[in-house]
């Protein structure tokens, strides 16, 4: 499957070539594996609706995946590709959504959320897709803020590094500008992120402060 994930990323950063990337990435849903199908969903969902083909496969995904990391990333993409195609599914997805979330809450406990168990990979697997939920994942806030607040692990390679350092509190300040929670300790997390020292990251904490009025 990576083999036709490079092949997929060639074709869009060349040509742009839309339907044969979303066919080799619907080809790869078919089968999903973690890594590739991750991939896949973050093309996907950047491409929008140029990537239309793909809902047929993401909707079946969306409720028969046997892995929960494959339902929120189908859910992700199906959002930011169709939105009216989602709009129907939108109460059974965000109730089915929202129970999942509280029972990844629940899986956290007591631990840090830093604490390296599959239930922070759950965790942080899912923080689009509370972004998304706005509101509705409100129960989420503190362990987002804590996210925030507290310093990350240290990485073990560059690549760890980047997903620690910046996609996890770029996703985690997003999520809370979307919730929309303005609360005193939502607001120090915030303001505190902008002083790190990645600009996307500060961006996310500047946008989101914004949303908060």
């Amino acid at each position: 499957p990576w083999n036709d994930v490079i092949v997929a990323e060639a074709l869009w950063k060349i040509g742009r070539l839309t339907n044969e990337v979303v066919t080799i990435y619907v080809r790869i849903l078919e089968q999903p594996r973690q890594g590739p199908d991750a991939q896949a969903f973050g093309r996907l969902a950047e491409m929008g609706e140029a990537a239309e083909a793909a809902v047929p496969c993401l909707r079946g995904l969306l409720f028969d995946a046997p892995r929960s990391s494959t339902r929120l990333g189908a859910e992700w993409a199906l959002r930011l590709i169709s939105p009216t195609t989602f709009g129907p599914l939108a109460v059974e997805v965000n109730r089915i959504a929202r129970e999942r979330m509280l029972r990844i809450l629940d899986a956290l406990g007591n631990q840090g959320v830093w604490e390296a168990t599959p239930a922070r990979a759950d965790f942080f697997r899912a923080l689009n897709c509370m972004a998304a939920q706005g509101r509705e994942a409100r129960e989420a806030v503190p362990r987002l803020v804590e996210l925030l607040s507290t310093p990350s692990p240290v990485a073990q390679n560059r690549d760890e590094a980047t997903w620690l350092g910046l996609t996890i509190p770029f996703r985690t300040a997003r999520a809370l500008g979307e919730i929309g929670e303005a609360s005193e300790s939502v607001v120090v997390a915030l303001t505190n992120g902008l002083r790190s020292t990645n600009l996307m990251v500060v961006r996310a904490c500047c946008e989101a402060l914004g949303n908060l009025g």
